[in-house]
């Protein structure tokens, strides 16, 4: 969030530097799933309890200091925070929920403190495994990535649309945009394909995979997503 706080995360713990990385300090004993700041210098950190649940922990001066916060939509717990962004100063996630006689629901829902979370659409697949992407408070796509679905919303995520072509894959591990019509997606590679990579130039009603010439030649912008790339390459050499 700044040239000298940072975070790390594994399977044993969180960590946070106030220094660069030269020193870590370990935060909590749990696994970071993640962590988001909005501009005005709220932060979210989530991590996964033993039992599955999510824990959640609220910073309101970019992580000087945590406090841990119940997470809660409305009347209903919160089983698990699938997605989570920051954009400006309003969060976004999809949030698997406890109802009721053990229902279960998945719900795209909006915060602007990670205390109040208002749903804005309820009609997600339960079962799905979700990621978010936005590239402004209006203009973004959810994706199940068991299916590789991708929807789009151009109202905040108060109402979506499936993109008119499902990419030719069948489970998505990432994906984004830098506009309606450019867009990016990993996959896990199979026999047939040399990268498992795909790019659309026309809002997803086509997909073209990359080969490893090609996106040895393309400049890819975002950081996790192309840690994923190199990860997918180095697999498939």
């Amino acid at each position: 969030v700044t040239p000298l706080r940072g975070w790390l995360t594994g399977t044993v713990g969180t960590w946070q530097t106030e220094d660069g990385g030269f020193t870590w300090n370990k935060l909590f004993p749990e696994d970071c799933i993640s962590v988001e700041f909005t501009t005005s210098g709220y932060g979210l950190l989530s991590t996964a309890e033993r039992s599955g649940y999510t824990k959640i922990f609220i910073s309101k001066d970019f992580g000087g200091h945590w406090q841990e916060s119940s997470l809660k939509v409305g009347q209903y717990k919160v089983n698990k925070l699938e997605s989570l962004l920051a954009i400006d100063q309003t969060y976004l996630a999809v949030m698997h929920l406890e109802q009721t006689k053990g229902e279960k629901s998945t719900v795209f829902v909006r915060s602007n403190n990670g205390i109040n979370w208002e749903i804005l659409s309820s009609s997600l697949n339960a079962n799905g495994s979700y990621k978010l992407f936005f590239i402004n408070q209006k203009e973004g796509w959810i994706a199940d990535r068991f299916s590789a679905t991708i929807f789009q919303t151009i109202d905040g995520g108060k109402s979506w649309s499936q993109l008119s072509t499902k990419p030719p894959i069948e489970t998505l591990i990432s994906f984004f945009f830098v506009d309606l019509q450019k867009g990016w997606l990993i996959s896990e590679p199979d026999s047939t394909e040399e990268t498992g990579v795909y790019r659309t130039e026309d809002g997803g009603a086509s997909w073209t995979v990359l080969t490893s010439e090609e996106l040895e030649r393309f400049e890819i912008t975002e950081w996790k997503d192309l840690m994923l790339l190199k990860m997918l390459l180095n697999h498939k050499k």
